[in-house]
């Protein structure tokens, strides 16, 4: 049986130079999924190339964070309707992490990526994922969880569907991508890439060479006939997040998900406390049972 690879390009929206390179990888034919930064400076250049594409499954990239010192973006929104997620100048924090010491509002961010979703769609953009910049969602607590369920109510595929191809670093990617395929435990996984030029607005985001040259690596081997042809012989098929994809079971272990249990353990350890009642006296109704409680009510079952 292959083994179906969503091959998903990251960053789209950002640059031109990015764009171009997911249209490349996608007409190419392995890479058919694109997510798109809403808030990026080359988000109507996104809109216009990918339109073109046949069968290309658009993604939101969620963005909240605004990690280069070359180029800066900020909300959909305008700053002063959400404030606790930008600096000064009304940019995006440089990471998930800086973002959640900030004290953030998640109402704010909510608004904010429901206007990213909004934006996008009237754009024209045919949305049909949603995945985060930077994982936001596993290292900012119970973000991911809020994700998850906009995710389930606007009737999109969230990235946590599919777990992601785990990959060795290196230098060639063709080569890493088709080890980590023949080691594969599973018949599904997520190959995230970001496919780039060596162009000048690329070197806005990377002011040190390697990085860049990795990432323009990625698109030759996504658009190279023997790279194709190697991952093909590896009996991988490429297919979107909206095919027939078999579910991997949720990773229990992420960050954000350990922190939702912790979080509702302790509610219900304070609502015991006030009622005198003992947690096995309420029916185990402590975190786990609640999240296995909610995972079920949305359809989110291993």
């Amino acid at each position: 049986m292959p083994i179906q690879l969503v091959i998903r390009g990251d960053d789209a929206g950002s640059c031109v130079s990015v764009n171009k390179a997911i249209a490349e990888a996608a007409r190419a034919g392995l890479l058919r999924n694109a997510s798109v930064m809403v808030p990026g400076p080359a988000f109507e250049h996104a809109v216009q190339l990918f339109n073109d594409i046949p069968g290309l499954c658009i993604g939101l990239h969620v963005t909240l964070t605004s990690e280069w010192d070359g180029i800066k973006w900020g909300p959909v929104l305008p700053p002063d309707k959400v404030p606790s997620l930008v600096d000064s100048r009304g940019h995006f924090l440089p990471s998930p992490q800086a973002l959640w010491q900030s004290g953030f509002k998640m109402s704010e961010a909510i608004a904010e990526i429901k206007a990213q979703l909004a934006r996008a769609r009237a754009c024209g953009l045919p949305v049909k994922y949603i995945d985060e910049h930077m994982t936001v969602g596993r290292i900012v607590p119970l973000l991911e969880l809020q994700i998850l369920i906009l995710a389930r109510r606007e009737g999109l595929v969230h990235e946590s569907r599919v777990c992601k191809l785990p990959v060795a670093a290196g230098s060639n990617p063709s080569s890493l991508w088709v080890k980590a395929i023949l080691d594969a435990k599973s018949d599904v996984y997520t190959l995230v890439t970001h496919p780039d030029f060596d162009a000048p607005d690329m070197h806005l985001f990377h002011t040190e060479r390697p990085g860049l040259a990795y990432r323009n690596a990625e698109r030759e081997a996504l658009c190279d006939p023997c790279s194709i042809a190697a991952l093909q012989a590896a009996n991988m098929k490429p297919v979107r997040y909206i095919d027939n994809v078999k579910s991997s079971p949720l990773r229990r272990s992420a960050p954000a998900l350990q922190y939702v249990a912790r979080y509702l353990r302790r509610v219900a350890e304070k609502s015991s406390a006030k009622s005198g009642r003992s947690l096995e006296g309420r029916n185990r109704n402590n975190g786990s049972d609640r999240y296995e409680e909610w995972r079920k009510k949305v359809g989110l079952n291993d």
